[in-house]
């Protein structure tokens, strides 16, 4: 935080501590939001990102810079899993 680093956050847990802990404190964080979005790995579920985000946006301890992913086959063409994964993306990045 004081060295610029960007922290990502996968759970509205995550975002509570390090902003209780940054109030406290009067540092600020720069963060991403990992999001999970269908390969079961660490990141916040969509229902959870479209209900804090906006408490998240308006916290006044972070400042939020981009929302990722991973998709399970980012080099095919045809993936029928990575297509869902992007739909499922896209519903939180392009509201």
């Amino acid at each position: 935080m004081r060295r610029g680093i960007n922290i990502t956050i996968g759970s509205p847990a995550d975002f509570k501590s390090l902003s209780e802990i940054c109030g406290r404190t009067g540092l600020k964080f720069n963060y991403f939001i990992k999001a999970e979005t269908g390969m079961n790995r660490y990141g916040m579920t969509m229902t959870d990102i479209l209900a804090y985000l906006p408490e998240m946006i308006k916290n006044d301890s972070g400042n939020l810079i981009g929302i990722s992913t991973n998709l399970a086959d980012s080099y095919g063409d045809n993936s029928r899993m990575s297509a869902q994964q992007l739909n499922n993306f896209r519903g939180i990045a392009i509201p």
